[in-house]
């Protein structure tokens, strides 16, 4: 934090010294509008003061408070919102409208403001903001990941500029509406005849996102581009379907066979996928990079003698 003069220090040592002793009631989550999902929808963990350790979520727009948070004398409750209405204005960098803390305090009526701040996107996965206080001071407040898969740095911006064709200024994600199955392996299983065959397996699903990139394409895209395409066709996915996916999980699956139909089957495994292609620019002009999404598997049972 930096102070121009013993004035401006004295400002806002008194504010902070309000807000320690008043209530501070900040606006439900629920209560604020919704904007469309971004890379940066998930949890977050504070990383400097005054909200080191306090575990938020941000979500379509909406950063709030996940648990009860101490803050001096006092106590902010689970889903306050401290930020909302997050927009896209480059690669790396954000804008949002923060609660003003201090006029929070004053009577009804009389503050209760929120303000815009610039947001970037910093080192170790953390989301750095720039709040303004008094004068030309200002205060740098961090949150660091805690589960979501940002991994690109500020110091090392990938090539993509805006998408054009998205007026958020990200990139654009479009979705087929059909499901596209894929075989992933097979096996034969021989059961006696009369006889039932049953078995629970347990398959990993790895949800990821599988750009499918030639060798030219390859070239005009960083690593750090490809893994912020890959967060931001994620969360149009999971925006579009309503579900929230887990890099990975572990499901079980039970196989019964029916000997008297047959006493020789091929068991195949498929992936369904949703597939797409995301739209994004490389120096001035739009790329378009296809992909596909594993959502689920399952599998399939035909005798075959």
């Amino acid at each position: 934090m930096r102070f121009t003069n013993t004035r401006c220090l004295l400002l806002i040592v008194v504010s902070f010294l309000a807000i320690a002793c008043g209530e501070v009631v900040l606006p439900s989550a629920t209560s604020l509008p919704t904007r469309p999902v971004t890379p940066l929808d998930g949890d977050w963990v504070g990383y400097t003061s005054p909200f080191r350790d306090a575990k938020l979520r941000l979500d379509r727009g909406r950063l709030y408070f996940r648990e009860p948070f101490k803050l001096d004398h006092r106590v902010i409750p689970a889903g306050a919102a401290i930020a909302h209405s997050f927009r896209q204005t480059g690669p790396t960098t954000f804008q949002c409208d923060w609660a003003d803390l201090h006029s929070f305090l004053l009577p009804e009526g009389s503050g209760k403001r929120f303000i815009p701040v610039s947001v970037e996107i910093g080192h170790e996965r953390t989301l750095v903001f720039n709040v303004p206080l008094v004068a030309s001071a200002s205060e740098t407040i961090s949150f660091r990941s805690d589960g979501n898969q940002i991994l690109i740095r500020a110091d090392k911006p990938p090539l993509m500029v805006t998408s054009a064709p998205d007026a958020t200024g990200g990139p654009r994600t479009e979705l087929k509406p059909t499901i596209e199955r894929v075989e992933l392996e097979s096996e034969f299983v021989e059961i006696p005849a009369g006889g039932v065959y049953r078995s629970l397996r347990r398959r990993t699903v790895e949800h990821v996102v599988d750009f499918r990139i030639d060798t030219a394409i390859h070239g005009e895209l960083s690593v750090d581009a490809l893994s912020w395409l890959k967060a931001s066709v994620k969360a149009e996915i999971e925006r579009s379907s309503g579900r929230t996916f887990k890099e990975s999980e572990t499901v079980e699956k039970e196989v019964i066979l029916d000997g008297n139909k047959g006493s020789r089957y091929k068991i195949t495994w498929y992936g369904n996928y949703i597939v797409g292609t995301v739209t994004t620019k490389t120096g001035d002009r739009p790329t378009s990079v296809p992909f596909r999404f594993m959502m689920s598997e399952g599998f399939s049972a035909t005798p075959t003698s």
